[in-house]
């Protein structure tokens, strides 16, 4: 019996009366402290405080698990574990982590020389021969060592494990859900579930495993992140916003400049705000938090975008210009320039200007150069040219360097060239004209 368990018996109200202590058999340790914990676990002081500003009405339904033991026969009692044997058992669990199998696989069996009825230790020794590619004998195993204690979750864990690498999700998450009934604090087996309900696009059931883990340990961050996504995925907008703000609310200090978790953070409640349709409180918002974002590109898109759906066009054209002044090579800045300054698709002579302009701005520029042969077509595509009779090649003029960026369709079809002093069309494959000389 183990100190750090006593908290787990169970005595009657006979012997609390009288102060004698009962004698129970003791349970099944934690997974992860493996017979080892000597803390008793204490709920953190700062639940209760950190979720009093959430209402109700977010709080998924059965959030707390149902932890009552299940109404099963009784199992034979497990045999316990020296402080040898114990020790050799966290060397199992380090070894399987650690990928070394032959280790963990004779640790476990020199454990179970001495206590072959260890349900535990079978349950480890099956998960080492499932990583070694023997599958069934992994699950008779694990099958057995359920047998012997039913109410172990780190058999039930092992078997949710063997279930979830061999691609049956559902039975994995039953198994997860009973090991967490039986050990509703293990972190791990709480994670694997909620990775799992994810998967299968479980949006309820992941919620609520969120809700969980953050009641948990609501000091980390990640996991008011995690929860604000879960109702995210779920499609509950305004709970996202409401568990980011929240958390915002009960932060007493200023996140250092430096903080990427943070600068994520503002962004990612900034694009809640604008999925709900509110593009001007999206936009406030962004020009409120952006400065705490480590992320200036990102702001200056989503500010370009907010800006063109509202239709500010004189603003949004200034800021698709900022954004090709850094960087002149990015398509969707030229068509959000284009769009705001209302230049419509068929008008060839508006749109060649505004990339003429950047290609005479940025004359290493091959985007402003090679989009325009996306849309021009005639006269367009091959300007005139006044000396004799000078065949006009497009590619030529657009890329003095090669035409490797040229549009596939431009070079699966033919190119339409000019004479300049008869204006006949010749047309002849791109390859020929790559490889052929003006005049």
């Amino acid at each position: 019996m183990y100190r750090g368990d006593l908290w787990k018996l169970g005595c009657n109200k006979h012997n609390i009366i009288t102060g004698a202590i009962c004698t129970v058999r003791p349970i099944t340790l934690f997974w992860t402290a493996a017979y080892a914990s000597n803390r008793f676990r204490t709920p953190e002081a700062t639940v209760s405080l950190a979720l009093a500003s959430t209402p109700s009405s977010l709080r998924p339904a059965n959030s707390e698990p149902d932890v009552r033991p299940s109404r099963t026969s009784r199992a034979p009692m497990p045999q316990p574990l020296s402080t040898r044997e114990a020790n050799l058992f966290r060397t199992v669990i380090r070894h399987y982590e650690d990928k070394q199998y032959k280790r963990g696989l004779k640790a476990a069996e020199q454990i179970l020389r001495k206590n072959p009825k260890h349900a535990d230790t079978m349950s480890m020794k099956a998960l080492i021969m499932n990583a070694q590619g023997k599958t069934e004998e992994a699950f008779a195993l694990a099958k057995e060592a359920l047998t012997i204690d039913m109410k172990s979750h780190i058999c039930w864990h092992v078997y949710g494990i063997l279930y979830r690498t061999n691609k049956n999700f559902d039975e994995a998450i039953k198994a997860y859900k009973f090991a967490l009934k039986l050990e509703p604090d293990s972190q791990q087996i709480q994670r694997d579930l909620a990775i799992l309900q994810i998967q299968m696009r479980d949006y309820q059931g992941y919620v609520q495993s969120r809700f969980v883990m953050l009641k948990a340990r609501p000091h980390m961050r990640q996991n008011w992140t995690a929860l604000a996504v879960a109702y995210h995925l779920e499609g509950n907008l305004q709970q996202a916003e409401h568990i980011l703000t929240t958390f915002e609310k009960s932060v007493t200090t200023t996140p250092p400049r430096m903080d990427l978790e943070n600068s994520e953070a503002v962004l990612y409640k900034n694009t809640v705000i604008a999925e709900q349709g509110d593009i001007v409180r999206a936009l406030e918002h962004l020009e409120a938090e952006g400065k705490a974002s480590l992320d200036r590109l990102a702001v200056m898109e989503l500010r370009a975008r907010y800006l063109a759906q509202l239709g500010r066009k004189e603003d949004a054209a200034k800021a698709y210009r900022a954004l090709l002044d850094r960087n002149s090579e990015h398509q969707d800045y030229y068509r959000g320039l284009t769009d705001a300054l209302g230049i419509r698709d068929g008008d060839e002579s508006a749109l060649n200007a505004v990339y003429d302009e950047y290609a005479t701005k940025h004359p290493r520029c091959d985007a402003a150069r090679r989009l325009p042969l996306d849309f021009l077509t005639g006269r367009y595509l091959v300007p005139p040219v006044a000396s004799g009779r000078m065949l006009i090649l497009a590619h030529r003029r657009i890329f003095p360097h090669g035409c490797k960026n040229v549009p596939e369709r431009n070079v699966r079809q033919r190119c339409t060239l000019y004479l300049c002093e008869f204006k006949t069309p010749i047309r002849g494959p791109v390859q020929e004209v790559n490889s052929s000389s003006p005049g």
